[in-house]
C-alpha cells in the first residue's frame, strides 16, 4: 500500500469508528490529528526496536504517511 492509500485508509477508517459508539462522527480534522498521533508513536515505537536498517526503511514509509496526512 503506498503512504496515500495508507494515510487515505487510516484517516477514514478513524472518521468511521468514531461513529461506531453513538453514532456521531468525528470530522476529518480531529480525525486526522488522532491519526498523526499514532503515527508519531508507530514510528517512535520502531525507533526503540529496530535494527538501523529497518529503521530506515520502516521511518521512510511512515514519515510519507505521515506528510499524506498533513496534506488531506
Amino acid at each position: 500500500m503506498t503512504p496515500k492509500e495508507k494515510a487515505k485508509q487510516l484517516v477514514f477508517n478513524m472518521c468511521l469508528s468514531s461513529g461506531a459508539q453513538d453514532g456521531a462522527w468525528m470530522d476529518q480534522d480531529l480525525s486526522k490529528h488522532c491519526v498523526l498521533i499514532a503515527v508519531d508513536e508507530i514510528i517512535e515505537a520502531i525507533e526503540r526496536t529496530a535494527d538501523d536498517i529497518t529503521i530506515t526503511i520502516q521511518n521512510t514509509y511512515w514519515q510519507e504517511v505521515k506528510n499524506e496526512i498533513e496534506k488531506l
